[in-house]
């Protein structure tokens, strides 16, 4: 008799808005995100002619990216062109995203900036709610949290340690249409709620498990449309 005990398994569905791979399409969601934390006044766009960083937020420098590999000897086939063409698989979803984000912060790295002490915000387009589902200290901590405490640890000490950049925000979804918000320096978490009335505009990104969805769908937050949600994520 097999007594091994199996993790649950979550069908995950998501959406990303149409041309969500176009730069200025994805950064105006980061900048949403940055602005539900930091506030909305005063975010201007950087002169890349003067090598300023993408936003300035009251004079301080924030550059925006997407988590992705850089897939050198195929340039068609990294991360962000098969989550486009729908056709990203993986044994290993989070060795993967810590991949992306330290090739993305790497390569942010060697940029020359002409504003001292830029923060660096890196959107990451794959589900982590194991990332923000344990508490410190649970029985569970270690066993779930570890890895990502090491990656956070490494990367605190090569690029903010360092003074490379100031400090350094990981965005990505969990898989109840929720966006959060990780500062690396200080160890803070904020969270962004993608709302029933967001997801009917189909103007945001979000990842959401299917039972919920449907339980939305059932309390009425959701039109009908989005009981066939399978058909159309």
């Amino acid at each position: 008799m097999n007594d091994e005990i199996k993790p649950p398994v979550f069908e995950v569905l998501s959406f990303l808005p149409k041309d969500f791979f176009k730069k200025e399409v994805n950064e105006e969601f980061t900048l949403l995100v940055m602005k539900s934390v930091l506030g909305v006044d005063k975010w201007e766009k950087g002169n890349p002619n003067k090598n300023e960083p993408d936003y300035l937020f009251n004079g301080y420098p924030f550059e925006f990216t997407l988590a992705s590999d850089k897939c050198k000897n195929r340039k068609k086939d990294n991360f962000i062109n098969r989550l486009r063409t729908v056709s990203y698989t993986s044994e290993n979803v989070e060795d993967d995203i810590i991949c992306y984000i330290e090739q993305q912060i790497e390569d942010k790295a060697k940029k020359q900036y002409s504003t001292p002490s830029v923060n660096l915000c890196v959107l990451c387009l794959v589900e982590r709610f194991d990332w923000i589902s344990d508490e410190y200290g649970s029985y569970t901590h270690f066993m779930i949290d570890h890895k990502r405490e090491q990656f956070f640890n490494k990367i605190k000490a090569k690029y903010i340690d360092a003074k490379r950049f100031n400090d350094i925000f990981l965005i990505f979804p969990d898989m109840t249409a929720t966006w959060w918000l990780w500062s690396v320096s200080s160890n803070e978490k904020f969270s962004l709620q993608v709302t029933p009335q967001m997801i009917e505009s189909e103007k945001y990104p979000y990842f959401i498990e299917k039972r919920l969805c449907q339980q939305l769908v059932k309390e009425g937050l959701l039109t009908e449309r989005f009981s066939l949600i399978e058909a159309r994520i």
